[in-house]
């Protein structure tokens, strides 16, 4: 089951481009052809059975996750794991979709449009066979691209021949659901070349136990994903709620981007914590360096280009999302070490208690700071309330990950040479924004300047500085030449 690392990074850095592409394409043609009321009706129609697949998943995608990677030699226990996940969901997701159609058919709210919410059931049902964390934990990151791809252009090209009038939404519903349906079919019929699925009884109770950190720390996620955007529509206005949306939106398509590696490399990490940790020391000290190497001119180049994002993706009417994401643009750094620090070292260690204490004090912070600032300052408030609760996440971490005595020594004085390369390029790229005055040749500029800035300056100060071999040169010779 050794998978080309080259290989998995191209293909998971691929899968996130097209994931952040999808909804670019989409959702202008939607917002053009359906009614606002409509869209508002799927959206939360979706919303709705998302949160279902949330609570009757378990918190089994990363638990399973992270147990297929540390057994995926030992073909007998992987089997058993998959077997008794499988069945354990099943049982909850029977349990869901019977309290779903109770609220379909009795909530008054749901009734006036239950079609919507019955062709969304499906996602639901089938949601057994979003597989995602088992291909993971195998590596098998070339079938996830190639699957997800397929069904995902197939949808588009559905929604541009069938989605046409304003009465097309159902259609609309439809289309969206039979990617999910086959993407998730593809996964049970591949599965049967890698385990047999064998009807066993599971103790509930006990995988419950097991993976009760993930689930609570799921349904935890979920809520104040969603609560900060219903705090703000209450205490400010729905422009407000627009241009904060906005913003996150941003600053997430770019931590996406900069943790592709990470994500990637979430199941080797995983193997060996369990089988060899010398090994895990050395894939951790690679990947946080590779995380500071990204995060770090990311956040600058975000913070500076925030206005000409703003105009190229929203126009001018969303000309003021460049305030609320000058604050997000740190959320680059702080969510990259917050996903590092859970993905790399709590869960891999069988910690992940410390991820569900850092997600809790990130509600908690982030719940109190909306209602201080929000109603003063609207979507910049709710900026710096995220941004605040984000970084009490990264510290409680950081904390329990020292109490338990984990590995940190990755932490140390180099990161510094990533904040001064990351400094000297913001202030050499700094003037030529302001004094450019067209969007695309600022952005164009600023980009390949500041770029070329970075390399040399991290070049020279591992170097010269840390007299060692820059990032630049580690990188290629690991991808070109080696297999982690």
């Amino acid at each position: 089951m050794k998978n080309n690392f080259k290989k998995n990074v191209i293909y998971n850095t691929l899968l996130i481009f097209f994931n952040i592409s999808y909804p670019l394409i989409t959702s202008p043609y939607i917002s053009r052809v359906l009614r606002i009321k409509d869209i508002g009706e799927l959206n939360f129609a979706n919303s709705l059975v998302t949160m279902f697949i949330v609570a009757t998943s378990l918190g089994i995608p990363v638990y399973g996750l992270r147990e297929v990677a540390k057994n995926k030699n030992n073909k007998s226990k992987l089997q058993k794991i998959f077997s008794e996940l499988m069945i354990t969901h099943f049982v909850f997701i029977l349990i869901g979709i019977l309290i779903y159609l109770l609220l379909v058919f009795n909530l008054n709210i749901l009734k006036e449009n239950k079609i919507i919410y019955i062709v969304y059931i499906f996602n639901l049902g089938l949601s057994l066979f979003t597989l995602d964390w088992f291909y993971m934990g195998l590596e098998e990151y070339e079938y996830i691209t190639k699957r997800s791809i397929l069904v995902k252009g197939i949808s588009i090209i559905l929604m541009f021949i069938f989605v046409k009038t304003e009465q097309s939404y159902i259609i609309f519903a439809i289309i969206s659901v039979f990617g999910n349906t086959f993407n998730n079919l593809f996964n049970l019929f591949n599965s049967f070349k890698f385990v047999k699925f064998k009807l066993i009884l599971p103790n509930i109770k006990k995988i419950f136990y097991k993976t009760r950190f993930f689930y609570m720390q799921s349904i935890l996620i979920s809520s104040y994903q969603y609560l900060d955007q219903i705090i703000l529509n209450i205490l400010s206005n729905s422009t407000e709620l627009a241009y904060y949306t906005r913003a996150r939106q941003i600053s997430g398509i770019v931590s996406s981007v900069v943790l592709s590696l990470v994500k990637t490399l979430i199941p080797r990490v995983s193997f060996y914590f369990e089988n060899d940790f010398e090994k895990y020391k050395e894939v951790l000290n690679f990947s946080f360096n590779t995380t500071c190497f990204l995060a770090f001119p990311a956040t600058v180049g975000l913070f500076i280009l925030s206005e000409e994002i703003s105009l190229l993706l929203g126009g001018q009417n969303f000309i003021l999302t460049n305030l609320p994401l000058k604050v997000m643009s740190f959320l680059v750094i702080i969510v990259s070490m917050s996903v590092f620090l859970d993905t790399q070292i709590s869960i891999p260690s069988s910690y992940e208690k410390n991820t569900f204490y850092s997600s809790l004090m990130v509600a908690f912070s982030t719940f109190i700071l909306n209602f201080q600032l929000m109603s003063k300052y609207g979507a910049i408030g709710g900026a710096v309330s995220i941004l605040f609760g984000e970084c009490v996440g990264v510290v409680t971490q950081i904390i329990l990950i020292k109490k338990e005595k984990l590995y940190l020594d990755f932490l140390n004085l180099k990161i510094f040479k990533y904040i001064l390369s990351s400094i000297i390029m913001g202030i050499i790229i700094y003037p030529m924004e302001k004094y450019i005055d067209n969007l695309f040749l600022s952005m164009g500029i600023v980009t390949i300047v500041g770029a070329i800035t970075y390399g040399i300056c991290i070049d020279f100060f591992s170097k010269k500085v840390f007299k060692e071999n820059s990032e630049l040169d580690y990188l290629k010779k690991l991808i070109c030449k080696s297999k982690v």
